[in-house]
């Protein structure tokens, strides 16, 4: 009941070399590809984690504000090794990439076709996500109760106030922080606000935009 459309990229040299006009055009063509697409897969070696090329491409993805799933091959050979378990190794894949911690990971064998069935699904789910919108009372409600339990730090002096919240986009989310100084809040505590809607919401796969804005006089007359 659904029409996906599947752009299948040679991906990017992972060892400097170099640079010829295929493997140019081949690197251009995955760039392209991850900026007209909704989610992005990326393609790792599974006995091997995230190289650097992987780690580029999923800063690239989030930069342009993909749904990201990480895809482990080869997990044939994973389990003939048996040193890792599955947990232990989502652990380390994302170790190696902290900026997208919050991309679900799963593996398959392009060889045997083990786990190739549990792809689709996921990717339907990470779809879902990245159009799931929050009901604003039931969002205030959580941000609110977060705030009174973690209040954010002083500014210059002065008091940091979130007055409301809405979400006022998806795909992918966005979320606008109504507060009294938009430039005091820093980034840990934006990570606080972010792992709250995660810990509350399903957005897994899902980057998560956040603005934090000044509430104008006539909302404050308000």
């Amino acid at each position: 009941e659904h029409r996906i459309r599947l752009i299948d990229t040679a991906g990017v040299r992972r060892k400097a070399t170099k640079h010829g006009p295929l493997e140019y055009y081949s690197s251009l063509r995955s760039l392209k590809a991850i900026a007209r697409c909704d989610i992005a897969l990326l393609l790792i070696d599974s006995m091997q984690g995230p190289l650097n090329a992987d780690r580029r491409l999923a800063g690239i993805a989030l930069e342009e504000r993909k749904g990201l799933i990480i895809v482990g091959n080869k997990w044939d050979l994973v389990r003939e090794q048996g040193e890792y378990s599955q947990g232990e190794l989502i652990k380390e894949i994302h170790a190696l990439v902290p900026f997208a911690s919050f991309a679900p990971v799963t593996f398959l064998s392009a060889l045997t076709k083990r786990k190739l069935g549990a792809l689709m699904p996921l990717i339907m789910k990470v779809a879902a996500n990245l159009d799931r919108r929050i009901p604003t009372a039931k969002l205030n409600a959580i941000v609110r109760d977060a705030v009174l339990a973690h209040p954010p730090p002083m500014a210059a002096g002065r008091a940091l106030k979130i007055f409301y919240c809405a979400q006022v986009a998806a795909h992918p989310p966005l979320f606008v922080f109504h507060c009294n100084e938009p430039d005091g809040f820093g980034s840990s505590y934006k990570r606080f606000l972010e792992n709250v809607l995660r810990s509350n919401f399903d957005f897994e796969g899902v980057p998560l935009s956040m603005e934090f804005r000044e509430r104008s006089r006539v909302e404050l007359a308000r």
